[in-house]
């Protein structure tokens, strides 16, 4: 990347990129617009730079530039396995199990990847009891 791109505006197929990528990983808005603001601190897809595009694009391909810190496809996943042990607020859930303050509009703000791991395999556990229950 040449000098003068790191403030230069996101091109059209970067926009382009980030909203089919989005789509393909069923991202609603709120949720595109929690992870820009994670990772470029902008209100609006139309404010990042060429840059924070780049960023933005590695993060929901599952190769975040913010070192060590939690993963589109982590985040999905503990989601995902959230639903299936029938937790009712994964925000508390994070907070009172792992220590870490969860933001509103950002439950995974501050979980790294680390973090993550360990919140996947407590909510496998769970799962797990969930399914050996029915």
């Amino acid at each position: 990347m040449k000098k003068g791109d790191a403030m230069a505006k996101m091109t059209q197929s970067q926009r382009k990129m980030i909203f089919g990528l989005s789509k393909k990983y069923g991202l609603d808005k709120n949720t595109l617009y929690n992870l820009i603001y994670r990772i470029a601190k902008k209100e609006h897809i139309s404010e990042l730079t060429k840059r924070e595009a780049i960023q933005v694009i590695d993060n929901l391909t599952d190769k975040p530039k913010q070192e060590g810190m939690a993963t589109y496809n982590q985040m999905k996943y503990i989601k995902d396995l959230a639903v299936q042990a029938n937790i009712n607020s994964l925000r508390n859930f994070i907070e009172k199990r792992f220590s870490i303050t969860c933001p509103v509009n950002d439950i995974f703000r501050f979980v790294t990847k680390r973090k993550a791991s360990s919140i996947i395999e407590a909510l496998k556990n769970m799962v797990t009891e969930v399914e050996s229950k029915s």
